[in-house]
């Protein structure tokens, strides 16, 4: 059995189809179609196709040990580095568990995450998405760039703050995540809402900054 039938057989198990399979690594509908079909030796996909069927890249090289056998360790495996740096999307996370991710990230496991979502910009290994909640982010001007509630945000805590950027910061005495807009005028820091009904937030000792936005888009 080569590689091509242990993707379908994890896949079936699994409940996926070829499309939802191709969406969650990043391959197209047709070249999963093939991989399958034609029974392929390899694929440049493994580290995707391991992530999306939980299973180890072992077990779709060589089919040991047994999928079911396979799959109860893997659901737990934590994230290495090797793995962070090779894969292409990122991890979708509550505004809770994202402390989980920037500071112990040693014992973040895959399903920790709600799901893994490609990110199409370049980014680093520490990104990760989050939902926008309410409408303090909602601009009611046409023209302005706006995340409404539901918006996914793609968040980079090793991009470089710049005047203008939005940000997620820690409000460390409430103990909770904000997403604004980081502005600096006469010498003062603040977090602004891209909704004037909204009050900025005056940057202070008590504020941390965990990442810049570089992405966005509606769920």
């Amino acid at each position: 059995m080569a590689l091509g039938h242990r993707v379908k057989q994890a896949r079936e198990q699994k409940g996926l189809s070829q499309g939802q399979l191709a969406e969650k690594t990043g391959m197209s509908q047709t070249a999963i179609h093939l991989l399958e079909k034609r029974d392929s030796e390899s694929s440049k996909f493994l580290h995707e196709l391991s992530i999306a069927l939980d299973v180890s890249t072992e077990w779709l090289k060589t089919g040991y040990p047994s999928i079911k056998e396979n799959s109860a360790t893997y659901n737990v495996k934590l994230i290495d580095k090797e793995l962070l740096e090779k894969r292409k999307d990122v991890p979708l996370l509550t505004w809770v568990s994202a402390g989980a991710w920037l500071n112990n990230q040693g014992s973040f496991t895959e399903g920790d995450a709600e799901r893994w979502i490609p990110c199409p910009v370049a980014h680093s290994k520490m990104t990760f998405v989050l939902k926008v909640e309410g409408d303090s982010m909602t601009s009611p001007y046409p023209n302005d760039k706006s995340y409404p509630h539901g918006s996914l945000i793609y968040v980079d805590p090793e991009r470089t703050i710049t005047n203008g950027c939005r940000v997620v910061a820690l409000l460390k005495n409430q103990q909770a995540y904000t997403f604004k807009r980081y502005v600096e005028d006469a010498g003062r820091k603040y977090l602004k809402p891209l909704n004037p009904t909204y009050e900025s937030i005056l940057i202070t000792d008590d504020i941390e900054i965990i990442g810049v936005v570089i992405g966005a888009f509606i769920d």
